[in-house]
Parts: structure tokens; sequence; C-alpha cells
């Protein structure tokens, strides 16, 4: 079975882990088998309501990493002061 990751990254308030949950949410909707790279990165996305649908359809999907990566933000320079 392939694997396929998807990584977001960006800074800490920018949506990474929104995005990765919509993401998750789409994949899981079409019955691919969705993991978190870091545990403490999983979110629960509740695909119960999308269990039946998918027993029908049974095809040979990928299996989907999700890894989310902080960038931390630099802090600005200081502004210089003309004398």
């Amino acid at each position: 079975m392939a694997k396929v990751s998807i990584t977001v990254s960006g800074p800490t308030g920018s949506g990474k882990s929104r995005v990765l949950a919509e993401v998750e949410i789409a994949l899981r909707a079409i019955g691919v088998s969705v993991t978190w790279a870091k545990r403490s990165d999983q979110h629960e996305a509740g695909n119960e309501h999308w269990a039946e649908a998918n027993a029908a359809w049974q095809p040979e999907l990928p299996e989907v990493e999700l890894l989310e990566v902080n960038i931390p933000i630099k802090p600005a320079a200081p502004a210089r002061r003309e004398e």
C-alpha cells in the first residue's frame, strides 16, 4: 500500500491544525486511512457519519500521514531612534 505524507508548516496560530483537520475529514470521507505523525497533534475529526457510505466503497487507497510543523516567528528588530 502506498503512503502519502502531507506537511503543513507555518507560524503558531496561522491555522495549520485547522487545515490538516479539514484534510483529514475530506480523506476519511472517501475512505482513506489517516494518521497523525505526532500523537500530540492528533485531532478528533468525527467521521462516524461517513462509515455507512464508505462500507460499500472499498478501492485500494493510500495511507496518508499528516504532519504539522511549527515555524517560530522572529521578533521584529527594535526601531532605531534618530537623535
